[in-house]
């Protein structure tokens, strides 16, 4: 046990030396990206500092989901927004290829991250590995990525290093909404969705996602503030799950009609110029 500490000890003190010797993230994206501004999201998640175990919001809120039809001025959504307080630190990737990802290595991983293994976060963490370590749907091009430079090397060898990505940007919380004018097509087929996911530093679920359209779609709350709400809407759910939670909200079947959903606060979308 003593030598088990030593080594992690020994762990940490290469992974603070690599974090003394990063370089900004943003530096990285500039390189790669030079025509693609930085997302305010991305500039919102603390840097380098203490690793918080912060339990991120549940993406698969029911209110979130909507039919194609709504997608039109004057379109009244019923959509619980949640503006998320960004405390799980934004890691280089310098220090977070250091670390193990894997959910073999997931006591190892609790350990140095002072996780307890019976704790909510612990639970997590594990479900989190998992999600990342299964096989895409149908030849689903996905990838977790644990840097701001390891997103950027998945989207640029999917879509190029010409692209837009996007997110939703509120400025209330739930209410009623209505649609204005504004709505607009912002990419077929060539997207890239990225999903934060519950972990002690920052990580996303990216994908590739095929037979989708995303939208632009302005939206005004009840008491005059403005929402603006990135959305996409999924052509084809033939092989989704028949329990998921969209088909009991919209009262559809699989493969019966698009579903259609707001992007939460935090996740980003990217498609080519």
């Amino acid at each position: 046990m003593e030598f088990q500490c030593l080594a992690l000890f020994f762990s940490l003190i290469v992974i603070l030396m690599a974090a003394q010797a990063a370089l900004p993230p943003e530096v990285y994206w500039e390189r790669m990206l030079p025509n693609t501004p930085i997302p305010k999201v991305i500039r919102e998640f603390p840097k380098l500092g203490p690793v918080a175990n912060h339990h991120l919001h549940d993406h698969s809120k029911p209110s979130l989901y909507f039919s194609e039809e709504r997608l039109r001025r004057g379109a009244k959504l019923d959509v619980q927004f949640a503006k998320r307080k960004f405390v799980t630190p934004l890691l280089p990737r310098e220090i977070t290829q250091r670390l193990p990802f894997s959910s073999e290595k997931v006591n190892e991983i609790l350990e140095i991250m002072a996780v307890k293994p019976e704790s909510k976060n612990a639970e997590n963490m594990k479900k989190t590995l998992n999600i990342c370590e299964e096989p895409g749907n149908n030849g689903e091009e996905k990838q977790c990525v644990t840097s701001v430079e390891s997103m950027v090397d998945f989207v640029t060898s999917k879509l190029g290093n010409n692209v837009h990505v996007t997110s939703t940007e509120i400025e209330s919380k739930s209410q009623k909404f209505i649609v204005k004018d504004g709505v607009k097509v912002l990419a077929e087929e060539e997207i890239i969705a990225c999903h934060t996911m519950s972990y002690p530093y920052v990580v996303f679920y990216c994908h590739k996602i095929l037979n989708t359209t995303a939208h632009f779609m302005p939206l005004e709350g009840e008491d005059g503030t403005r929402v603006k709400a990135v959305a996409v809407c999924h052509k084809d759910t033939s092989e989704w799950d028949p329990h998921h939670i969209a088909f009991q909200v919209l009262k559809v079947k699989p493969g019966t009609s698009p579903v259609c959903h707001v992007f939460p606060d935090g996740d980003l979308l990217w498609y080519a110029k």
